[in-house]
């Protein structure tokens, strides 16, 4: 369950956290994290920009239904709220995201609420290179509860991880970050965006990635949050395109290009059948669960034997690369 500032996205309440014992981990979406990299796959900006134009006519909607708008949020009293019912579940977890939620105005507060709950389990989510700076990593690694971090690392070289995260620096500050990791003993798991930029140099990527000390590593193709029409994430469609759809024929010659060694080290669990190798398939992928509005089928598809295990190609891909985006294996 992912829950934004004062609000918990789609509709729900706190109460309805309170009322599903089920849920073991919470996301706590932080807004208000501003982010210093400016990413080529990222639509939060045009989500923004859109949501504050109508931000008049939502807030009269809302009052006019009985609802109170969100305005100022007392940040610190919902995230007490949020331990209090989460602290009490055998597996509970917390899990800060956002833009970069390390970034958020009261972190070290945030920070503090989390300490002090050492029975409730802790991950964060994000750029997170601010774990560079020695008392910030220090302070993050003393939680009792944290369990790992997660990242992204998108290149081996520095000139085209910075490109893609619109940020000069940012690789040195991210392979800091990591070094900061290493020496507090903080797991971290490494997500790999797959892009037309970096898809060659993919097998010495995640052998880096390897090297690090990564715990896990996360490979993906772009796609969105959704690709609902109905919801400001369609943004998505104003991006370019062209620098995040990486095609079908390259990633397989990338894959093929790997060291089956590292193979069992990876994720690649929303990946088309088709776009890897067969003999890597079985070991890389995994049966297609929880369909996703972000991913389709193509009419290829239908006459694939792998179709009812394999979660679709990402929506962006299908509309950029068309037909060509997926073959029958």
């Amino acid at each position: 369950m992912m829950l934004g500032e004062g609000e918990i996205l789609r509709g729900r309440k706190l109460d309805a956290l309170a009322a599903s014992p089920e849920v073991e981990t919470v996301e706590l979406y932080l807004h208000q994290a501003v982010c210093a990299q400016s990413c080529q796959f990222c639509a939060y900006p045009l989500v923004r920009a859109r949501r504050s134009s109508l931000a008049a006519r939502v807030s009269a909607g809302l009052r006019g239904i009985g609802q109170r708008a969100t305005g100022a949020v007392d940040v610190l009293a919902w995230l007490d709220r949020i331990i209090e019912i989460m602290r009490t579940r055998a597996r509970g977890c917390v899990l800060l995201s956002g833009p970069d939620c390390l970034r958020h105005p009261q972190i070290e507060a945030i920070l503090d609420r989390l300490a002090a709950a050492p029975e409730l389990a802790v991950e964060l989510l994000g750029p997170l290179t601010r774990l560079a700076e020695p008392e910030l990593a220090a302070r993050v690694a003393a939680l009792p509860g944290l369990r790992a971090i997660y990242t992204s690392l998108l290149s081996t070289r520095a000139a085209v991880h910075d490109a893609i995260v619109g940020a000069p620096g940012a690789h040195a500050e991210l392979l800091a970050a990591l070094d900061r990791c290493r020496a507090h003993a903080i797991p971290f798991t490494i997500n790999v965006l797959v892009t037309p930029t970096n898809v060659a140099e993919l097998p010495e990527l995640l052998s880096l990635c390897l090297e690090l000390g990564a715990s896990n590593i996360n490979v993906s193709l772009y796609h969105p949050e959704s690709a609902s029409e109905v919801l400001v994430h369609a943004s998505w469609r104003e991006l370019d395109l062209s620098a995040l759809v990486a095609s079908r024929e390259a990633v397989y010659r990338a894959w093929t290009a790997c060291d089956p060694a590292i193979i069992p080290d990876l994720h690649a669990h929303y990946l088309p059948r088709c776009w890897v190798p067969p003999k890597l398939r079985d070991q890389l992928l995994r049966d297609a669960i929880d369909p996703q509005d972000n991913f389709t089928y193509l009419p290829a598809c239908e006459a694939c034997s792998a179709r009812d295990r394999c979660p679709g190609v990402t929506v962006p891909a299908a509309e950029y690369l068309g037909p060509a985006a997926v073959k029958a294996c």
